[in-house]
């Protein structure tokens, strides 16, 4: 469910601090793309982790125009979605402003993710809690395997792929939905590969090239995900083309032209209850959280 803010609600940033935002969201929406287009049996945790490491490379604050200054914060803890029974999202995403130094607004949004599967993985396949009793022994393949790993495979990306670790009706389903009546929106982001339709022929002939992003990481809201699929069986997996009939945007537009013009996400305070569960436990529903702090120029 979209929020609606009345005017004085609004985040009043200037254009090109939205701009700078797009810019850095862009840059990392580009670089965990190509990753899983060149990478398609990369596991969703690992694209999480890939897309917070893309972001630490604007870690250190930036003075814009006008003397805006921004700061983009990231911590990943990992696997906690395998040791939670109430997993509501993997990553959480705070905008924090702040004037002489007091914090003026606060603005979070709480995506899950999940990655679009190639037609050539029938099944869910993502990291268990025995990936992480195994940890790294598993860095040594078995001399059975090798045969495996030195054959060509092929991996297909096409609008009826499907998300197949997001199903209806599941528990994980049922709890966002719940989660959703506390009146805090909970988003999906959506990894896809570069461009669909798409074709990737394992081991690669050469390194690959990055390709410009047409289709990339989406965020859709998970109301219209459920409603995407309402007429459809428990236990069904959406494909990208039934969900992108309903209103998406790309990972750099939603930060710039949604979250920061309060369109999505929800407006909170530092002290929030809800604020302190998402965030601050470590027994808390999210896996990584991004910080961005966004300083109003003295005086401005």
């Amino acid at each position: 469910m979209s929020q609606k803010h009345s005017p004085e609600q609004l985040l009043n940033l200037p254009d090109h601090v939205r701009e700078y935002m797009r810019k850095v969201f862009a840059a990392a929406n580009h670089y965990v793309s190509n990753l899983y287009s060149a990478t398609p049996n990369m596991h969703e945790e690992w694209l999480d982790g890939s897309l917070i490491h893309r972001l630490r490379e604007w870690s250190s604050p930036v003075r814009l125009d006008a003397g805006w200054i921004v700061e983009v914060a990231t911590h990943y803890l990992g696997g906690r979605r395998h040791f939670m029974n109430w997993e509501v999202a993997d990553i959480g995403l705070l905008i924090v402003t702040r004037e002489r130094g007091v914090i003026k607004k606060v603005k979070a949004a709480v995506l899950q993710s999940k990655r679009l599967y190639p037609d050539e993985v029938p099944e869910i396949d993502e990291q268990s809690v025995e990936d992480y009793e195994i940890g790294f022994a598993k860095l040594l393949p078995a001399d059975g395997l090798l045969s495996d790993i030195l054959a060509p495979r092929i991996f297909t990306f096409r609008e009826e792929s499907k998300y197949r670790a997001l199903k209806v009706s599941d528990n994980q389903w049922d709890v966002i939905q719940s989660y959703e009546g506390q009146n805090i929106p909970v988003h999906y982001l959506l990894y896809n590969p570069t461009a669909l339709p798409s074709s990737i022929r394992l081991p690669h002939d050469s390194s690959p090239v990055p390709q410009d992003v047409v289709c990339g990481a989406h965020v859709l809201r998970a109301i219209d995900i459920r409603n995407a699929c309402a007429n459809q069986a428990k236990g069904y997996s959406p494909s990208y083309s039934d969900l992108h009939g309903s209103d998406f945007w790309s990972l750099e537009n939603f930060v710039a032209d949604e979250l920061l013009k309060c369109r999505e996400g929800f407006l909170t305070t530092k002290d929030s209850p809800n604020l302190r569960t998402l965030f601050y436990r470590r027994s808390g529903p999210i896996s990584a959280a991004i910080s961005v702090t966004i300083d109003v120029p003295t005086g401005g």
